[in-house]
């Protein structure tokens, strides 16, 4: 298969003995099918074998014949002399021998173990693959031979790499590159990086895996390692056509392809002509990307490279498509589907699934779209099962980002087909109750398992990485480097996942149905789900369609209704980016000028499935996070008052409901009336609130004969009390001024001051555009988003090098806390329930900070809310709570009686996230 063409010549002066074993009983393999062996390997294995019978010791005679398993890489040789080689080996090792001798036989065993294994990859047998190159670590840990033991590891990942097992594959090649790098294995180092490289690059994590590959690029032009330059090359190129850097994509493949035709490397010139290819591709070259493509499924079949073959189908079936010749796309799709499906290839599998589905659609053959979409859901979902519950935070966000597209075309096809097959929306509510909030869950559920857990060194592990978690925090609040912390904080929370297997919550969210949270609801409830996708499905670039599922006690399937598209939503609320007084007045209106545009966008398409409806079970998407359900109204009635709105995650929380309870030994931490400045502050940032000082007097005075109650005010109300209290406090409320920084480049273009609305009203929030640039500027939503506690002011000047508290509570510093005690948070402060916005994971601010620590039920605010009539909606909130012992019927009740004697802007910023 394999011709090693710049060897054969040294090997052929070998064949000048005179003597020829072309006879079938001369050789140690009597099923060789010598006449299907090409000239070169003939005279090759005719050489080696004269030397081995005229050698006079085993060991001498094992080794010609493993130099034949080494070099002679047909497929009709080396797999039946391997095997030789292996049960020579065992039966000289069962021999006395003197210890050089023995280490010898057991290298030619770990060697003819470890090409037993490759031969099982190649036949797609995976599992057998992996127990031999298992079984070769094992020898080459005895022998100590530590090169060996990396390029085992490095083996065992690449293969749970094509078994699609991703998180096993970087946990096996990140120790093979810790072992090269201890014993500086140069050349290993490249190529342990490049196959990391490429992991990553699949889970979409494209700044590691440019890092890797730029690595093992200079790594492999120090040693002058020709193949695995042009590995590199091709790699990073791979990666730039990803980014979208066409002209730097084609440089670095047109050099690999040099590379390859000089070493007459056939595979690595079928992947070159193909990435090239696909360039050619993007710029409708489509004859060049054609001619590319069928040069490489050339060279792929002739290498017997199933896999291969099946990718370049797929890029020739694209091609097709792009042409509009959808017969003849659907023929290559289908091909590449055959061999990729035999194969086990669930990459090439995959893309050929989105290929016959897209070109089906486009087609009008829905029926034919619907069988095609579902299996790609089932593929999706299999590898959310197989990877997520064992990858690190960051990691699984960047590898749902690789999948997240597929779940939305469903999505989109569910409301095309959804008059044709009704049953199709049950589907559609299924994934939505498993997506939302994927990887919140899986993080709480890895949480919960550990500290419940009576594992002590779990535990220890576990507070190791929170320690780590919290430096890291505090590094990015001074802005220093933390990537090597990052490393290891990442190293740490895989071993945890490893160890620890109570993951029965998260295992429960992946397998509930419609027809679970449908058993929860009464008569006179619903449930709603909203969703988000790309209105058209083969357009790259699509609107967004905001979408409801919803379901009833008495529902046959969820009925899906369109609302609006994501240009509807943000042309109004981006009417003002200032997110104050003006802005809310303009969108809500006021109590006698009500605005009944948000309604008329999102709620009135949905009116006639409510009928007769009181409780309203929710859980929003994308922007709808924004709004203010309460706050929408018709003919100057709030939903509010018309429904009892429930916000949830999910809806899939109706399942896990934790009733409020609380008795005389609950305890309660209140912050308020904090002195944000010292007698050292040279900027006010965050002016004192009075109001914020009477509202947790007046919380303290309603609950102080219920539960314990601690108050922490003015110079007391630190960074420091506050996590030494949280995780003994069953109700917190914080009363502050909060911040949220949505965008680096956005924030640089706001640079003026909040406006104010009347002097009476003093706002719960810094200026949106002045604080230190460490926060504003950080690309992790988690330090954009926090609380200014005592001595907040003096952090933007503080020294980077000062030790303790900065007085700003970040977003980042809360989801390293304890607080699976903590019933109810309540946030009363500005903006507190904004964050970055990412998909169906929702909110990246406090609130999914706040979700990560453990706490049940969060009271947060939408926008700048004013001093005074906050205090007075939290002091009205807390008697009905203890009246009613209910959060939800108390929070409810506040709203409504706020809604009575205010505008919107005064009382509906404040929702209930459960």
């Amino acid at each position: 298969m394999f011709r090693l063409l710049s060897i054969i010549p040294v090997f052929l002066s070998l064949t000048v003995v005179g003597q020829k074993f072309a006879d079938k009983e001369f050789y140690l393999v009597d099923s060789l099918a010598y006449d299907e062996v090409s000239r070169e390997y003939q005279e090759l294995i005719d050489g080696y074998l004269a030397m081995y019978h005229g050698a006079d010791q085993p060991i001498r005679k094992l080794l010609y014949v493993n130099q034949i398993v080494k070099l002679c890489w047909d497929e009709n040789v080396w797999p039946k002399y391997n095997r030789w080689v292996l049960n020579y080996s065992n039966q000289q090792l069962e021999k006395p021998q003197t210890d050089t001798v023995h280490y010898q036989f057991l290298q030619a065993k770990a060697g003819a173990l470890y090409y037993i294994g490759w031969d099982y990859s190649v036949k797609t047998e995976y599992d057998k693959c992996i127990s031999y190159y298992l079984k070769c670590k094992e020898i080459y840990e005895e022998i100590h031979d530590s090169i060996g033991v990396a390029n085992s590891l490095d083996n065992i990942g690449s293969i749970y790499a094509v078994k699609g097992e991703f998180a096993k594959a970087l946990e096996y090649h990140n120790e093979g590159l810790k072992i090269r790098e201890q014993i500086g294995d140069t050349l290993g180092m490249g190529g342990s990086l490049n196959n990391m490289g490429v992991i990553k690059l699949g889970h979409g994590d494209y700044e590691n895996a440019l890092d890797d590959f730029e690595r093992a690029l200079k790594l492999h032009e120090q040693v002058k390692f020709i193949s695995g330059v042009s590995t590199a090359l091709n790699n990073l190129g791979t990666i730039h056509l990803h980014l979208e850097d066409f002209e730097s994509a084609l440089s670095y493949h047109e050099k690999s392809l040099i590379i390859r035709e000089y070493l007459e490397d056939k595979q690595g010139k079928a992947h070159a002509l193909t990435n090239i290819g696909r360039i050619k591709m993007i710029h409708k070259d489509t004859a060049a990307a054609v001619d590319h493509f069928k040069q490489g499924i050339s060279l792929y079949e002739e290498m017997g490279d199933k896999r291969g073959v099946a990718a370049t189908l797929c890029n020739l079936g694209a091609v097709q498509m792009q042409k509009g010749e959808y017969v003849d796309a659907l023929d290559y799709f289908n091909r590449a589907y055959e061999v990729a499906n035999k194969v086990g290839a669930s990459l090439e599998t995959r893309n050929s699934l989105i290929g016959l589905f897209t070109t089906y659609i486009v087609k009008g053959e829905i029926e034919n779209a619907e069988k095609h979409i579902l299996e790609l859901l089932s593929m999706r979902e299999n590898d959310v099962k197989i990877n997520f519950a064992v990858l690190p935070e960051k990691k699984k966000e960047l590898y749902f980002q690789t999948m997240a597209e597929d779940f939305m075309n469903f999505y989109a096809f569910a409301n095309i087909r959804k008059k044709e097959n009704p049953n199709i929306t049950e589907i559609a509510y299924n994934n939505a109750l498993k997506l939302k909030g994927l990887l919140l869950k899986s993080s709480t559920a890895m949480r919960e398992a550990v500290l419940s857990s009576e594992n002590a060194d779990l535990i220890n592990q576990y507070n190791n990485w929170i320690t780590l978690k919290k430096e890291i925090a505090a590094r990015y609040a001074k802005g220093t480097p933390i990537d090597s912390l990052e490393n290891t904080a990442n190293q740490l929370e895989r071993e945890l996942i490893k160890n620890s297997t109570a993951f029965d919550q998260y295992n429960k969210s992946t397998t509930l149905s419609w027809k679970d949270v449908k058993k929860q609801l009464q008569p006179s409830e619903v449930a709603i789900e909203f969703i988000h996708f790309k209105s058209e499905i083969t357009q790259g670039e699509s609107p967004l369609q905001y979408a409801a599922l919803i379901i009833s006690a008495g529902s046959e399937s969820p009925q899906m209704i369109n609302i609006c598209t994501e240009e509807q939503l943000e042309n109004i609320l981006e009417t003002n980016s200032s997110n104050n007084y003006n802005f809310v007045n303009e969108v809500y209106g006021s109590r006698d000028t009500p605005n009944h545009e948000l309604y008329e966008l999102i709620w009135q398409p949905l009116e006639t499935a409510l009928e007769d409806v009181e409780t309203v079970y929710f859980s929003a998407t994308g922007s709808l996070h924004k709004i203010a359900f309460a706050g929408l109204c018709k003919n100057k009635t709030y939903l509010s008052d018309r429904y009892h709105l429930v916000q949830l995650s999910s809806t899939a929380q109706l399942l896990n409901e934790q009733p409020f309870t609380f008795t005389s030994k609950s305890t309660a931490t209140l912050f308020g009336g904090v002195n944000y400045s010292s007698t050292e502050t040279e900027h006010v940032t965050w002016t004192y609130l009075d109001g914020s000082l009477r509202e947790v007097d007046s919380i303290s005075v309603i609950i102080e004969n219920k539960v314990q109650v601690k108050s922490f005010k003015e110079d007391q109300a630190t960074e420091e009390r506050f996590k030494e209290v949280v995780a003994e406090s069953n109700f917190l409320h914080i009363a502050s001024h909060g911040f949220f920084y949505p965008d680096p480049d956005v924030v640089r273009k706001k640079m003026k001051a909040n406006e104010e609305v009347g002097k009476e009203i003093n706002f719960r929030g810094g200026p949106a555009n002045y604080g230190i640039w460490n926060f504003v500027s950080n690309k992790n939503p988690l330090m954009r988003s926090g609380i200014a506690l005592a001595g907040a002011n003096d952090a933007w000047n503080r020294s980077v090098f000062e030790e303790g508290e900065d007085g700003v509570l970040t977003a980042q510093e809360v989801a390293t806390l304890n607080m699976r005690n903590t019933y109810l948070v309540v946030l009363s402060a500005c903006e507190t329930a904004l964050g970055d916005i990412k998909g169906s994971e929702g909110v990246y601010g406090l609130q999914r900070a706040f979700k990560m620590a453990g706490v049940r039920y969060l009271i947060m605010s939408l926008w700048q809310v004013p001093d005074k009539e906050t205090a007075e909606f939290m002091t009205i909130f807390y008697k009905k709570l203890f009246e009613l012992n209910d959060i939800r019927k108390a929070f409810s009740a506040t709203q409504r009686e706020m809604s009575t004697l205010y505008d919107p802007y005064f009382w509906a910023a404040f929702v209930l996230v459960e």
